[in-house]
């Protein structure tokens, strides 16, 4: 994994489920520490997980959800141009 990767979040527990209803299952890595990696959902929500043992998710290389640079799944349909919304951390703008 690496910056900029696009991720699926597998939920394991209770709490982890409930997020990935309210803000989905697809993220982009915006940050890698030693132990964690911090990731942003389409709609604006960070979540830092832990690359071992996470009690709430696993993470795992996204699949065909992703168009391009456009998001794409089945509860919600948002076209976006930019999976960050307004800025892109990754370019600085």
């Amino acid at each position: 994994m690496k910056r900029g990767d696009k991720v699926r979040l597998i939920p394991k527990s209770r709490n982890g489920k409930a997020s990935v209803i309210k803000h989905g299952n697809h993220a982009v890595i915006i940050l890698i520490n030693e132990d964690s990696v911090c990731t942003k959902t389409p709609d604006g929500n960070f979540r830092l997980i832990s690359k071992e043992n996470d009690k709430d998710f696993s993470v795992r290389p996204a699949r065909a959800n992703f168009k391009g640079n456009k998001w794409n799944y089945e509860s919600r349909k948002p076209d976006l141009d930019n999976p960050f919304d307004e800025e892109d951390p990754l370019n600085g703008t």
